[in-house]
């Protein structure tokens, strides 16, 4: 990267040294925003990540790996010990078979701002291509989990 002149850089230049010694002061920084009430950022890319894992174990029928994903407050399924968790996963996996996706957006979950958020996925399928909502859960643990996902639409590709 090359840096030509600016006018701005002497002034930026005098700036630094303030910022650095207010960066580096001792007491901290509390915000009273109202932004402290809502989830913080990072729950956003929690659950990103987690629907990213989950699509890819789908992807590759890994059963296992979509049994630890998928769940509720309460934990994963996969810590439930169904005797049809297999076939369950496995209907799932089939279901959400894709060639790729692109997560679109995130969203709050009205009455669940602090436990879930909903991340809307635009999968393409074939030909088709088509918004799935994905709710994800914060479980125990400070764990987030697939709670659910619109089936129905991933099905009928509306």
């Amino acid at each position: 990267m090359r840096i030509t002149h600016s006018p701005f850089l002497p002034a930026l230049s005098l700036l630094l040294p303030v910022l650095a010694m207010a960066c580096a002061s001792s007491s901290p920084v509390r915000s009273t925003s109202p932004a402290d009430v809502v989830s913080p950022p990072d729950m956003d890319v929690a659950a990103s990540m987690v629907v990213d894992q989950f699509l890819r174990a789908a992807n590759e029928k890994d059963l296992d790996v979509m049994a630890r994903l998928f769940g509720n407050r309460e934990g994963p399924i996969g810590d439930q010990k169904t005797n049809d968790l297999d076939r369950r996963m496995f209907v799932l996996a089939s279901a959400l078979r894709h060639d790729s996706y692109s997560i679109v957006r995130t969203e709050i979950v009205p009455g669940r701002r602090n436990e879930a958020k909903k991340i809307i996925v635009n999968l393409h399928i074939n030909q088709r291509s088509v918004d799935i909502p994905f709710t994800v859960v914060q479980a125990t643990g400070n764990r987030y989990l697939v709670e659910e996902f619109d089936l129905v639409k991933l099905l009928s590709g509306n």
